[in-house]
This record gives structure tokens, C-alpha cells and sequence, in this order.
């Protein structure tokens, strides 16, 4: 047997029916409800320039929108297109050819890491951060140790000489990292700089060894600036990763055999973006690494 509930009376209708319609109207009449109509009119055209949107009108006016693969490849495509063109403009905002860099070591750490990704900017000579002195002479693609001598010392101070002699020593085994650090630059002409870590983050290209292949590859570098030098064929920068393992300047570790032309530099740094890039490193250098050190035992470096 089935109990029917009785029904309220009318006018117990009316009253709940009256009070839905002034709760109703009390939210149409929300200041907060009234301000989302108002922005959703007057920016409905930010619509166009989202490049899905041309999408969706493509996919809509052939009838091909309920056809996952032509709907997904017309989407990647979009994607592609939209991010070459992002790039692109950013790098005409920035005056850099290279906008963003993902960093591929842990050189300049702490400050940044692995996978993040460096927003860069072009920049003038007189701009550009860092110890500057005057050369008299020319030092284009020579040896720093041709015009000038590195000193290192012993981070508790014990011992201080060339850095030449500081590698031989941590090539038979005296000495570790990150026990010592290059400290400063002495030239030829008697003037002296000292390592600092107040010049710009800049990119140029140099040779980095690539764990999946065992090679030296040609790769850009995310040093900081530790002096400019003003020659008579050019203005130079020598450079320095901030990492505690980074005891030597490039010129000295084999990164770049020589001073870096300032026309050669992509950019300097004026933001980071944590870990965005990692996405990219770990589909195209780790994964490929750890399987082929599963082949030949190779070291891979991972976070």
C-alpha cells in the first residue's frame, strides 16, 4: 500500500512561490551579479583574440567538430601556430632573439635551478653590469691566459695562487669542490678585478658536455657577467657561474675559450619562471638518458 503526502494548501504554495521570485530577484539585483553582466558585455572581445576561438568557427562551419581527430589536430596546430607567434612577438617586445631560456644545469644555483625558465631582454653595451676596465690591445679569440692571469683561493683562505695551479692540483686529487674558488682577475697592464656576484645574468653560446651522448655539445650558457673588458677590437665580457661547484670562470673551465663579444650575447635576465621548463628536459634529455644508462651504465644528472 502506497501513502500519498498530502498536498500543502494553496496559498502555502503562493507564499514559497513569492518568496523563490524575491530571492531570485534579490540575486539578479546583486551588485556582484550586476558588475559580471557588465564586464562579460564589455569584454566579450577578448574572445577574438583567443586563437581557439578561430578554431572552434573553423571546426563548426566544415562540420567536423564532433570528429575527434580532425578536432585535436586542428587544435595542436592552433597551439603551435599560437605559441611560435607569442615567441616571436616577445622577442620583438624584448629586443632579444632568444626571449626564453630554459636553464639546463645547476650552475647558477641557488639562485636559480634546472628546468626554470629565464625571461631575457636585449640590452646596450653601456647598460651592461659588471667591473669594467680598459685593455690596451687586441684580445679577440685568444686565450685569457695570453692577457691576463686567474687567481683561486681556498674557501677558508689557507692558500691562495693561479688557478692554473689549483687545477692541476684538483686533477690529482689535492684538493675537491667546492673547497676552492677563482677570486680574482689580474691583466697584463697591472689592473685587477675581483669576482663578484654583481654584474648581469647574461646568455651566449658555449660548449657544454651533453650526458646522453658523452659529447661536448654547443649550448647556451646562463653565466653571470664578472668583467668587461674595453679593447681596441671590441668590448669583451668574461663570465662566472654562481653554483659553489662552479669554482672556475668559463674562460678557464673549457665553456668558452675566450672572451665573449658583447655581440655575441642574447640577452640578460629580468625574470624567472620556476620549473616551466622542466617538462621540456624530461621528455628530451632525462627519459632518453636514464634508458640509455640502463644500455651503457652512463651518469645522468636529474633533480
Amino acid at each position: 500500500m502506497f501513502l500519498l503526502e498530502k498536498a500543502p494548501p494553496p496559498e502555502v504554495l503562493e507564499l514559497k512561490l513569492k518568496e523563490i521570485r524575491k530571492a531570485k530577484q534579490r540575486q539578479k539585483n546583486s551588485p556582484f551579479k550586476k558588475a559580471n553582466r557588465f564586464l562579460h558585455k564589455k569584454l566579450s572581445f577578448l574572445k577574438w583574440l583567443d586563437p581557439f576561438t578561430y578554431a572552434d568557427i573553423l571546426l563548426e562551419r566544415s562540420g567536423k567538430k564532433d570528429k575527434k581527430i580532425v578536432s585535436w589536430s586542428v587544435y595542436l596546430l592552433t597551439a603551435a601556430l599560437s605559441a611560435f607567434v607569442l615567441y616571436n612577438f616577445f622577442a620583438l617586445l624584448l629586443g632579444t632573439r632568444f626571449p626564453g631560456v630554459i636553464v639546463l644545469s645547476g650552475s647558477m644555483e641557488p639562485l636559480f635551478y634546472r628546468g626554470d625558465i629565464i625571461i631575457m631582454q636585449g640590452f646596450n653595451v653601456e647598460s651592461l653590469h659588471g667591473a669594467r676596465i680598459k685593455f690596451d690591445g687586441s684580445i679577440k679569440g685568444l686565450p685569457l691566459s695570453n692577457y691576463a692571469t686567474t687567481y683561486c683561493s681556498r674557501n677558508d683562505g689557507t692558500e691562495i695562487k693561479t688557478c692554473s695551479k689549483f687545477k692541476e692540483d684538483y686533477r690529482n686529487g689535492k684538493v675537491h669542490l667546492p673547497d676552492f674558488s677563482t677570486t680574482k682577475i689580474v691583466f697584463s697592464n697591472g689592473k685587477e678585478v675581483k669576482i663578484t656576484k654583481n654584474g648581469d645574468i647574461v646568455v651566449y653560446y658555449g660548449y657544454v658536455f651533453n650526458w646522453l651522448t658523452g659529447t661536448h655539445s654547443f649550448e647556451p650558457i646562463i653565466h653571470r657577467v664578472v668583467a668587461i673588458i674595453e679593447a681596441n677590437d671590441g668590448v669583451f665580457v668574461l663570465t662566472k657561474g654562481d653554483s659553489k661547484f662552479n669554482s672556475f670562470i668559463d674562460q678557464d673551465a673549457g665553456i668558452s675559450p675566450s672572451a665573449v663579444p658583447v655581440s655575441e650575447l642574447e640577452g640578460r635576465l629580468v625574470a624567472i619562471i620556476p620549473k616551466l621548463g622542466y617538462v621540456k628536459l624530461l621528455v628530451m634529455d632525462d627519459l632518453p638518458c636514464v634508458l640509455m644508462s640502463l644500455i651503457d651504465g652512463r651518469y645522468c644528472v636529474l633533480p
